[in-house]
């Protein structure tokens, strides 16, 4: 994997989130000093309803994160498994995506 799962989590629980709810979350993680993986786990279920990656999904895809989470997940977060595949088919292309139009647009 090239990204931590916390970082692809955040970023699809953003999806979900308003704007309040996003920095609210923003402010707790910045002060619970989620350096752990568990400590992390607990402030996003804190703030977003894991279920909805698997009744209400944004991307069809997001049943992986669901299921990574509930099935996968025991005392940290591994880098293989469903998370990786998510990083590798949704999370990856999107960057891609973005570099490229950042280089031909010519933005930096």
């Amino acid at each position: 994997m090239v990204y931590q799962p916390r970082l692809i989590l955040y970023l699809a629980v953003k999806n979900y989130l308003t704007e309040e709810q996003f920095e609210n979350l923003k402010t707790d993680i910045a002060e619970k000093g989620t350096k752990r993986d568990m400590s992390f786990l607990k402030v996003i279920k804190k703030h977003f309803d894991i279920e909805l990656f698997r009744i209400k999904p944004y991307i069809w895809q997001d049943i992986w994160l669901y299921n990574y989470l509930l099935y996968e997940v025991k005392n940290k977060f591994i880098r293989k498994g469903l998370i990786a595949k998510y990083e590798r088919e949704i999370f990856l292309p999107q960057q891609k995506i973005l570099e490229e139009a950042k280089k031909i647009l010519g933005i930096f």
